[in-house]
C-alpha cells in the first residue's frame, strides 16, 4: 500500500518540493526509472526518512538542497545517518523534525511542538 503513495512536486515562490509520501523502495526505483533527472530546493523524505524509504540512487536523481526527516529517532528504523553520509556527494542539508509527547497529550498536539536539528 506504501507504495501506491503519491509523489507530489510543488513548485511556490521560485522554490521547489518534492513531497513523497509513504513510498518505498519499489515505487522509488519506478520514478528515477521513469522521470528525468532533477532538482528540488526541498525533498520531504520518503516514508518519513525510515530506512524502508531511504533510496540513495533517488535522493541522487532528485539532488536536493535540503531534505527533511520526520521519523523522530527511532534509531531502529531511521535513515538519518545514511541522509548524512550521502548529503555530502549532494551537497544537501538535512532537517530531523521531531514531535515531542508531553504529559501524555495525543497525537494532534504533538503535531505542534517540534524540535528541529540541524545537520551542516
Amino acid at each position: 500500500m506504501n507504495n501506491a503513495s503519491a509523489i507530489l512536486y510543488i513548485s511556490f515562490a521560485n522554490r521547489t518540493f518534492l513531497i513523497c509520501g509513504d513510498n518505498e523502495q519499489e515505487s522509488l526505483r519506478a520514478f528515477t526509472d521513469r522521470w528525468v533527472e532533477m532538482h528540488v530546493d526541498v525533498l520531504l523524505a520518503p516514508h518519513h526518512g525510515q530506512q524502508s524509504g531511504f533510496n540513495a540512487g533517488f535522493v541522487k536523481h532528485v539532488d536536493p538542497d535540503w531534505v527533511i526527516i520526520s521519523s523522530g529517532s527511532r534509531k531502529d528504523c531511521d535513515a538519518y545517518d545514511n541522509y548524512a553520509n550521502l548529503a555530502h556527494q549532494v551537497r544537501a542539508r538535512l532537517l530531523r523534525v521531531t514531535g515531542r509527547r508531553q504529559n501524555g497529550q495525543n497525537n494532534e498536539a504533538v503535531a505542534q511542538s517540534f524540535c528541529v536539528r540541524e545537520l551542516v
